[in-house]
Formats: C-alpha cells, sequence, structure tokens
C-alpha cells in the first residue's frame, strides 16, 4: 500500500537539509564523521539531532512534535529522503527537484562553473581577481531567460568553490572573510566572518568556525538569531546502510492526503 504526505510538510524539513549542507560544505572530500548537531534560536527555541556525514550521503535525525524525523541525502543515487520512523513511511524527492543539484555536486567534485547542475542559468568567467588576500574566480550569472541580462556576480575561493563575495541587481552584497583561528568543540577551526548588506541599506552579521580536517562548520552563529553547533564529533566512515531508507518502509506520495 502506497501511503501519501503533504509536500509542505516534506519542504518544511528540507529546510533541516540544506541547513545541513551548510554545515556540511564537502562531504566527499573528506573521511567522514558522527556529531550531535544543536540549534538554537530565541524565537523556536532547541533542536537537537543527530547528523552522520561521509562518502556516500548526508544523514540527520531529530524530533518534530514528538515524532523522529530522519532525513538522508544519497549521493549515489542523487536523492533526498524525508523519513518517519514512528509511521515507517518515507517521502523521495530528487536533488534536482530539492533544487540542491549544484550545490551537492559542489561536494563531490569542484564543477566547472557555478552554473552546473543549476537549469535556466548562463555562467560567464569574468577571470581571476584576490578577495580578501584568497585567490577567486569571478562570475557572472544570469537568467537565461532575462532579456536584460540582469544578474548576480559572485566570486567563488578558487580552492574551496564558496562564495567569498556576491553582488546583486538590487544592490544587495554578501562578503565572507577569514578573520582567525580558533579551537572550538575541541576542534581546530578557522573563523570566518559573513557580512550581508540589503538593498535599503540594512546590514547582518553572521559567524562560522570551519574545521578544515572534516570540511564542516562546526559552530554557526548569527548574533540574537541562531546558533547551531557540533558536539560530540567522532572522525571516520560511515556505514553506506545509513544513507539508504530502512527495509519495510512504505513510500509516500504527494496529492493523496496527510500521513501525519
Amino acid at each position: 500500500m502506497v501511503l501519501a504526505m503533504n509536500t509542505k510538510i516534506f519542504n518544511r524539513y528540507l529546510v533541516g537539509a540544506v541547513s545541513a549542507l551548510f554545515l556540511c560544505p564537502a562531504i566527499a572530500a573528506t573521511p567522514g564523521y558522527s556529531a550531535t548537531m544543536l540549534e538554537v534560536s530565541p524565537g523556536q527555541g532547541e533542536r537537537a539531532g543527530m547528523i552522520y556525514s561521509g562518502e556516500h550521503g548526508l544523514r540527520t535525525e531529530y524530533q518534530s512534535d514528538g515524532e523522529k524525523l530522519i532525513q538522508i541525502v544519497n549521493l549515489q543515487k542523487r536523492e533526498v529522503y524525508l523519513v518517519n520512523v514512528a509511521k515507517q513511511s518515507y517521502m523521495r524527492r530528487s536533488l534536482v527537484q530539492t533544487g540542491a543539484a549544484a550545490d551537492y555536486t559542489r561536494l563531490q567534485s569542484l564543477p566547472a562553473s557555478p552554473c552546473e547542475g543549476q537549469q535556466g542559468l548562463v555562467c560567464k568567467s569574468l577571470g581571476k581577481e584576490q578577495i580578501h588576500g584568497r585567490p577567486a574566480v569571478k562570475w557572472s550569472v544570469t537568467s537565461a531567460t532575462d532579456k536584460e541580462g540582469a544578474g548576480m556576480t559572485v566570486w567563488l575561493d578558487q580552492k574551496r568553490n564558496l562564495p567569498l563575495r556576491q553582488q546583486l541587481p538590487n544592490g544587495a552584497t554578501m562578503e565572507r572573510k577569514q578573520t582567525g583561528t580558533e579551537t572550538v568543540n575541541q576542534r581546530k577551526t578557522e573563523k570566518w566572518e559573513i557580512s550581508m548588506t540589503g538593498p535599503d541599506g540594512s546590514s547582518r552579521v553572521s559567524y562560522q568556525w570551519y574545521d578544515p580536517e572534516l570540511a564542516v562548520n562546526v559552530r554557526e552563529e548569527q548574533p540574537g538569531v541562531y546558533t547551531r553547533n557540533l558536539t560530540d564529533i567522532k572522525p571516520g566512515p560511515q556505514p553506506a546502510s545509513l544513507f539508504d531508507v530502512p527495509a519495510g518502509f512504505s513510500e509516500v506520495t504527494a496529492g493523496q492526503g496527510n500521513t501525519r
């Protein structure tokens, strides 16, 4: 019997996968690890869970409304699963459907262009520049259907392929720079400052503590908004079975009701 789940529920918890992506910017490039993840937000309280990262993908486990949910990104199959343990059901999406195909492609190898894996975008290389002392490739990113040609300019770190600077047509900007090194949660990290300015001139700053050995942010903070921490970090390979749906679980489809 094929069960059903409202698509909005899947999308709601897909946000967790996107958050985990920023915590784990290079899954396949490291030996892998497991860790406890704690997110604290003044408006929403605490959310704790487990995270497993390895060459086969990314898995996060957490409680929501009294139910255990598991979010799995399977890199080999290029699919994302939301698993409801209590109901022994799951919902499936491809990386393309989630809009994260290009981001997860970047985890396995550096793409030739930031448009790789992104439909409807056109990228043009504008050469190389130094941004805060780091070599970067400057790109123009536009929509294939935009006749005006207005788009975003992005400077990607040549080594890690992460944006060091972004400029949007509406005047919004982002700057990322390393401000030092610190030991956080018993890991040696690089401290990065991310400054964002809106088109109206408003600004905010957030921070990331990046572990270069595991290629993961072990801490993220936007003062007054949220903090995310990885603790009890255990480096090492993770079993491939962690990144598959448990045997006997039924697939849920959208548009036929709601299992919750």
